[in-house]
């Protein structure tokens, strides 16, 4: 699970990010099997058309673990979803670059009124 969190990171991330995302991912194994269960046996596609409020969908280019395609769907079945796909970021965006992060979900709520 280390490796695989490792692996997951943009190939620019510094040597002190990958070092505290494997110390965060130590064991991570026992409870990485719930994940992964949840991930292939929890669709809540036919649901999505019921969610009311503004919904943004961010994610990393470099991410292998979550497809573009998946992302892009989920937008469609929402009726009220932005979705940005970041460059040079990969599956932990808020980790990565947790500035940017942060300014675009403040900027996302001043937009849709919820600040």
């Amino acid at each position: 699970m280390e490796r695989a969190a490792i692996e997951s990171l943009n190939r620019r991330c510094s040597k002190e990010k990958i070092v505290e995302l494997r110390w965060q991912h130590r064991n991570s194994q026992l409870s990485a099997v719930g994940d992964l269960e949840a991930w292939a046996k929890h669709d809540v596609r036919a649901k999505l058309k019921n969610v009311r409020c503004p919904m943004l969908l961010i994610r990393g280019e470099d991410d292998f673990w979550v497809p573009r395609e998946l992302v892009d769907e989920t937008a469609r079945l929402l009726s009220n979803a932005e979705v940005v796909h970041l460059k040079n970021i990969g599956h932990y965006p808020m980790f990565e670059d947790p500035r940017l992060i942060a300014d675009m979900v403040a900027r996302f709520c001043r937009n849709h009124d919820v600040m």
